[in-house]
């Protein structure tokens, strides 16, 4: 039995005629189209309303990373940490060596290492 047949913990999509990750896995869907799919599905064997919310959630997320910014923002200090603005937006950073570079966001490592590669300020392009 492939692990695509099987269900962990619950049996709410064993009567689904067809199962949410295989939909997603032969659609090519990213994850959070995959979620929507996902809480859509169950929603009324397991999770209720909760699970449209987390649904509304995902695909709120998706709509934000899509969206375009109109004009170039002001620069932004950046301590370091998880990507702070969708990841296909384009970016200018500033690095700790005084480097600038323009990129899309998923392009760049926004941890801090404390090296001169680590991005200091960023700021949104159109």
């Amino acid at each position: 039995m492939s692990a695509t047949q099987m269900q962990v913990g619950g049996s709410h999509y064993k009567d689904c005629p067809i199962q949410p990750i295989d939909y997603v896995l032969k659609n090519g869907l990213g994850f959070c189209e995959g979620n929507v799919v996902k809480y859509v599905t169950r929603w009324k064997a397991k999770g209720g309303v909760e699970d449209l919310r987390k649904a509304r959630h995902y695909l709120d997320m998706l709509i934000e990373s899509l969206a375009e910014p109109t004009q170039v923002s002001d620069w932004v200090e950046w301590q370091g940490g998880r990507c702070p603005v969708p990841m296909t937006c384009r970016i200018r950073a500033k690095w700790r060596n005084g480097h600038e570079e323009e990129r899309l966001a998923c392009e760049w490592c926004w941890e801090h290492f404390g090296r001169g590669d680590d991005i200091v300020a960023y700021r949104v392009m159109p």
